[in-house]
């Protein structure tokens, strides 16, 4: 995907839990084996009532080190749990030149360019001249969205919430 820009609001709904598996993104909902988004703008606001909702691309998979470069997040991010400017989870995601503007709004994980990254046998993540300008907000609980009795759960960042062995 290159030379793109959304401006329509992107809406994930369904079973309002902590678990609902829902990607959304304002380019791509999910981005696997050797997929590539350049160029592209976000101006439209995302929001997701499951995981993994980023600006650009809700979900990456391991495998074939798909990529984001010089991409930009103008809309603002809402997600139940995963919220990212630029992306909401990865595994083997590289990103280059991209920026968040929006804001970025969760009930836990929340980061301006990735909410989630994470190791998977020799998958790494890499973030390169990036930047976050979004204010970055953690939500309370509504009443409503019970997870098992857990509420206001970690993981709040400007730029990263929470990662293993990123580079």
């Amino acid at each position: 995907v290159k030379d793109c820009i959304n401006k329509a609001e992107v809406l994930c709904t369904g079973e309002k839990t902590y678990k609902f598996r829902g990607y959304a993104g304002g380019i791509a909902g999910s981005l696997t084996g050797s997929g590539a988004i350049e160029n592209c703008i976000n101006e439209g606001t995302v929001t997701n009532y499951g995981l993994y909702t980023g600006g650009i691309v809700g979900n990456t998979e391991p495998g074939g080190s798909p990529s984001i470069t010089a991409c930009i997040n103008k809309g603002n991010v809402f997600s139940a749990s995963a919220a990212g400017g630029i992306v909401g989870y990865s595994e083997d995601l590289e990103v280059d030149r991209c920026g968040n503007e929006g804001r970025v709004e969760a009930l836990c994980y929340i980061g301006g360019l990735a909410a989630k990254t994470e190791y998977n046998v020799n998958h790494y993540s890499h973030f390169t001249n990036c930047f976050n300008h979004g204010e970055i907000v953690a939500s309370e609980w509504p009443e409503d969205w019970a997870y098992y009795g857990i509420k206001n759960m970690q993981g709040a960042a400007g730029l990263i919430a929470f990662f293993d062995s990123t580079e």
